[in-house]
């Protein structure tokens, strides 16, 4: 609790502000526009500093607060964030603002060493932050979007579908990892072979 006492008058007034500086427990997730979880959407706290579930507003809220919370989330990128999409009221209307001014000094830190306040002044509809996260490199996305994976060695994830590894040419996948193709029989291995399931 922060006290900022100040004189109004012959009135001495304490105000109680409720700022959090370094907070562990609780996740995020994020919820696409009919409820459901996914890595693209807006950005759900969930029993972060408090026993409530909701928005973020977008308030001091930047591209270091967006790698922190998907790294929170178990993803190694973003692809970016934004707020009010107004065509998304039908899940945006579920929930009420509990954090705001979300600062975070450094992308490497966790989110424990990010500040934030648990009351908010933000407009509904208007100031809800939509974080998009992704993962990159040897990592794939995992099918609950709980996060990224590493995929077996000599896989790398596939950019048509984030959720699956592919086996470099001349390989497939086979017992959770790539082996070489059988002599002469790369031609049948199909893309989908070299995929994991």
């Amino acid at each position: 609790l922060l006290y900022t006492i100040k004189f109004e008058g012959n009135m001495l007034l304490v105000l109680l502000s409720l700022v959090l500086e370094s907070v562990s427990g609780g996740t995020f997730y994020l919820l696409d526009e009919d409820g459901e979880r996914t890595n693209d959407g807006l950005l759900i706290a969930d029993k972060v500093g408090s026993d409530r579930t909701g928005a973020v507003c977008d308030d001091q809220f930047d591209g270091i607060a967006a790698k922190v919370i998907c790294k929170k989330m178990g993803y190694n990128a973003t692809l970016g964030f934004s707020s009010g999409r107004n065509d998304w009221r039908n899940v945006q209307g579920q929930y009420d603002y509990v954090l705001d001014d979300v600062t975070c000094y450094a992308a490497a830190r966790p989110f424990d060493n990010c500040n934030f306040v648990l009351y908010a002044d933000c407009t509904q509809f208007v100031e809800q932050v939509f974080l998009g996260c992704k993962c990159e490199g040897d990592t794939y996305m995992r099918p609950d979007y709980e996060g990224c994976a590493v995929c077996p060695e000599g896989a790398t994830a596939l950019e048509s579908d984030p959720m699956k590894c592919v086996c470099p040419p001349g390989q497939h996948w086979y017992n959770s990892k790539c082996e070489a193709c059988p002599k002469n029989t790369y031609k049948k291995h199909v893309l989908r072979t070299r995929t994991n399931p």
